[in-house]
């Protein structure tokens, strides 16, 4: 899926909060319908797009967590900014990833 894609897929599916708003009513979430939705606009397939989108969110975990850990009270130099293209815009998942527990120089 090209750059122009992968930005279609994360705003389609924010858009459609019934997709990754976990705090939302089962039966609110209609995942199924929705995903079709997304697939129509992308004209791909409903597994491409679910298949694309979960790899997305496999990495901005990976990134966010590396941002979540070193930017809890470490020194200014220890600080990870994610160079992805992708992270920014997909802000909106982080009250769905379980938080990594502190960690503590006091140890």
């Amino acid at each position: 899926m090209d750059e122009n894609k992968v930005a279609q897929l994360i705003n389609e599916v924010h858009e459609r909060s019934g997709i990754w708003d976990k705090s939302l009513a089962l039966s609110k979430r209609n995942k199924g319908h929705e995903w079709n939705k997304v697939a129509a606009a992308l004209n791909v397939s409903k597994t491409t797009a679910q298949n694309k989108w979960k790899a997305l969110i496999a990495k901005f975990k990976h990134e966010h967590n590396l941002v979540q850990f070193h930017s809890s009270g470490d020194g200014l130099e220890d600080t990870y900014q994610s160079s992805w293209p992708y992270y920014k815009s997909l802000l909106f998942l982080k009250n769905n990833i379980p938080a990594l527990p502190s960690k503590s120089n006091l140890s």
